[in-house]
C-alpha cells in the first residue's frame, strides 16, 4: 500500500491538509498523490487568509511552486500479527431486540369526524 505525505524541507515538519494546515511532526497521509498535491494547491491558492501562525507564508507568484514543499511516498506493509474472535472482545452477551407491534398513531379531531360520519352513512345505507 503506498500513502503520500507532504514535506516542508526547510523545517523538516508534514502538512496536516487543508488551505489552513496545521504543520507538525507526524501530519496527514493521502492514499493518492492527486489527493496529496491538491491539498497543496488548496493551501497555495487560499494561503493569505491562514490564520495560524506556524503556517509558513510563502512567497508565491503561481507561475512556480515553492522549492522546499515535496511530495514523499511511502510503502506501508501490513503483517498480520493476531488474529481474536469477537466473542472474546465483548465481555456481555448480545441480546436480541424482540420485534414491537407497531403503534398506530392517534386520530385529530378532524378525522374522527370524518370517519364517524363514514360509519354513519354506511350504517344508514345498510
Amino acid at each position: 500500500m503506498i500513502k503520500f505525505k507532504v514535506l516542508d524541507t526547510s523545517t523538516g515538519l508534514f502538512s496536516h491538509g487543508g488551505y489552513n494546515p496545521r504543520w507538525g511532526t507526524r501530519g496527514k497521509s493521502w492514499d493518492t498523490l492527486d489527493k496529496a498535491v491538491d491539498s497543496v494547491k488548496s493551501y497555495l491558492k487560499y494561503r493569505k487568509y491562514c490564520t495560524l501562525k506556524t503556517v509558513p507564508k510563502y512567497n508565491f507568484s503561481g507561475k512556480k511552486l515553492p522549492e522546499n514543499i515535496m511530495i514523499v511516498e511511502y510503502q506501508v506493509i501490513l503483517n498480520e500479527l493476531k488474529r481474536t474472535s469477537i466473542n472474546d472482545l465483548i465481555e456481555t452477551e448480545v441480546q436480541v431486540c424482540p420485534i414491537v407491534k407497531k403503534i398506530k398513531k392517534p386520530k385529530s379531531k378532524s378525522q374522527k369526524k370524518i370517519g364517524n360520519k363514514l360509519k354513519n352513512s354506511r350504517k344508514s345505507k345498510g
